[in-house]
């Protein structure tokens, strides 16, 4: 596949580690948290590991059920919650 193709499959790749880093950089941000870049990238990334196949089944249940702004919901809350996940995990406190 060329590079300026896009499938929807890397999409959702794309998606969900997006809001994953913001919702860990927004919880870092609003905690006064600290964190080193490549920590925190490890951490998002096994997060992320962990937790995509049950984000991907919840979110499978919403639309089996015909309810796709649910599953949109709840996929993008599953994102968001591993990346405040991974700030609690990498993030130290701040000193002052």
């Amino acid at each position: 596949m060329k590079k300026t193709e896009s499938n929807p499959i890397d999409r959702l790749v794309e998606t969900a580690a997006d809001i994953a880093m913001k919702a860990a950089a927004e919880y870092a941000r609003v905690n006064g948290l600290k964190y080193e870049t490549e920590a925190m990238v490890a951490c998002l990334r096994a997060h992320l590991k962990a937790g995509w196949k049950a984000a991907l089944y919840d979110a499978k249940q919403a639309l089996d059920a015909g309810m796709p702004q649910v599953a949109e919901a709840t996929f993008k809350a599953s994102m968001a919650q591993i990346g405040i996940e991974a700030a609690r995990e990498a993030g130290f406190p701040e000193k002052k």
